[in-house]
């Protein structure tokens, strides 16, 4: 399997699974609650250390007891942790409520620690290691743009960039020329009034991607367009029963790499994806989602 590296983002996800979502100023009884790795970068080289792959994850953990926890459990699902940048200061974490009745969850995240510098990358990584390189925009714009370009000037032709586009931060639209394959969420398509997955291809082009255009969209499944125009839809793989939304997204990007990465078209990229996130949002957490006959 492949050698993937991953640029981006671990937390400490603490999840409050409740019967209904809370109203403002009441008190309320959880009906469980767990504490997990998170973060976009991590959950899905989770799910690509799961589907075979070796993965190495860059990004700054802090030196607290729940910063080693987190270096620990990415140790623990076989994912490398030795080139991330290692800092004081407190792990950032994510308060998840999921809503029992509607499978919703919401999030309130609190970060208390530089992003990654793009140097750090540059003196640790030899890009040339790695079949696949995957980035996740945040709001060290700058940093990243420069870290996808030191990319683009060592790499072979054969390795793949891919850009995560999840949040609106300012300027991010300059990383989508960047990639090879860019994944941009729902929320950011609708933040620039894109209400459909096929206007927001369109839009993408505008924005200046150049090559693969990968928009996954909940219930609707997920649609793709390549550098020749060709569009790709896949419908969505819904289970019986939603039970945790929480890194759906981070596993669709996750399966949508490990079939590129195993030679699959985009067509049948797009549809492993969208089982491999039917499949998570049907169980609690993300174990086991390498079998998915068991969907």
């Amino acid at each position: 399997m492949a050698k993937i590296l991953g640029v981006g983002n671990a937390t400490l996800d603490i999840i409050n699974r409740v019967d209904g979502y809370p109203v403002e100023d009441s008190e309320n009884k959880a009906l469980s609650q767990r504490m997990a790795l998170g973060g976009n970068t991590a959950n899905t080289l989770n799910v690509l250390s799961q589907l075979g792959h070796q993965c190495q994850f860059v990004g700054v953990l802090a030196y607290d007891a729940f910063g080693r926890a987190l270096r620990e459990a990415l140790s623990d699902l076989g994912i490398g942790t030795s080139h991330c940048f290692a800092t004081r200061g407190q792990t950032p974490t994510s308060y998840i409520t999921l809503n029992e009745q509607s499978g919703s969850r919401t999030i309130v995240h609190y970060r208390d620690l530089p992003e990654l510098h793009s140097q750090h990358f540059i003196d640790e990584i030899q890009v040339r290691d790695y079949a696949w390189l995957h980035l996740q925009a945040r709001a060290n714009v700058g940093d990243v743009e420069t870290i996808a370009q030191h990319i683009q000037n060592d790499r072979l032709e054969t390795q793949v960039i891919s850009i995560e586009i999840e949040k609106p931060h300012q300027d991010v639209e300059r990383l989508i020329p960047l990639a090879d394959v860019v994944f941009f969420s729902k929320d950011f398509a609708r933040h620039h009034q894109q209400n459909s997955p096929e206007a927001m291809l369109d839009f993408s082009r505008v924005l200046g991607a150049k090559h693969l255009v990968v928009c996954p969209w909940g219930t609707r499944g997920a649609w793709a367009e390549n550098s020749e125009g060709q569009r790709f839809h896949s419908p969505a793989f819904p289970p019986r029963q939603v039970i945790d939304t929480v890194g759906a997204g981070d596993t669709y990007n996750g399966g949508f790499i490990d079939a590129q990465c195993r030679g699959l078209d985009v067509q049948q990229s797009l549809e492993q994806a969208c089982r491999l996130a039917g499949k998570k949002v049907g169980q609690e957490g993300f174990e086991h989602l390498n079998d998915l006959e068991a969907q």
